[in-house]
């Protein structure tokens, strides 16, 4: 998870609790996490690969309020339509939250009205590596589509915001990386370096913490 500065507790009115995982489309994981008392504590939830159902609907739960792309995918036949959703629990005043439109089926965008000034807030995943050109394209497609929602939301509010990205970026870097991180993963996340230093983002993971468990 990476955003701007949202260190001060009295940008929002009591503080934001934001949890991200990828459910790996698995529809137990998913109703498990909706479900749990622990999650309830949490105020939104960045979810990647979540389960959809035949009607393109992810999970719904009474206390949880989805959000999934605003952009289809550009195969309409496609198995798996979008990649990315936001959940936020009932708690938080609807007249507060709204959907912002991302051109990607792979990022998920709401912006939320806190104290001194509104947090956009996404969902983004990044397909895994492969190990050909396509890596770097697949990754500067999504921060692209991300960057023109960012400046377009800063031109129609004419006004300063703050920025909060959680996500699967299937990228090894030692800013994140744990300890079993391998040599050859260097270089993986410069698009997502560069784009974050352009946006001045601090990154919220704890250096050498491991991001996957196998």
């Amino acid at each position: 998870v990476c955003s701007s500065d949202l260190s001060n507790p009295s940008m929002i009115k009591n503080e934001l609790r934001v949890l991200q995982l990828n459910c790996r489309k698995s529809p137990d994981v998913t109703e498990t996490l909706l479900n749990h008392p622990d999650t309830a504590e949490f105020d939104i939830l960045l979810i990647q690969e979540p389960t959809i159902n035949f009607y393109a609907q992810t999970a719904r739960h009474r206390d949880w309020t989805p959000y999934k792309p605003t952009r289809k995918h550009e195969d309409s036949e496609a198995r798996v339509q979008f990649r990315s959703t936001i959940y936020t629990h009932r708690r938080i005043d609807p007249s507060r939250c709204r959907q912002v439109h991302c051109p990607s089926s792979d990022v998920t965008a709401i912006l939320l009205k806190t104290l001194h000034a509104p947090t956009l807030i996404f969902s983004l995943y990044i397909p895994c590596v492969t190990g050909t050109q396509s890596d770097s394209e697949e990754a500067d497609k999504r921060l692209k589509a991300i960057r023109s929602t960012i400046e377009n939301t800063i031109v129609e509010l004419d006004r300063e915001i703050n920025i909060l990205i959680g996500g699967d970026f299937n990228r090894h870097h030692p800013l994140w990386g744990g300890p079993g991180m391998v040599s050859t993963a260097h270089g993986e996340a410069d698009e997502i370096i560069q784009f974050m230093t352009h946006f001045g983002l601090d990154n919220h993971i704890p250096r050498g913490t491991p991001t996957w468990i196998g």
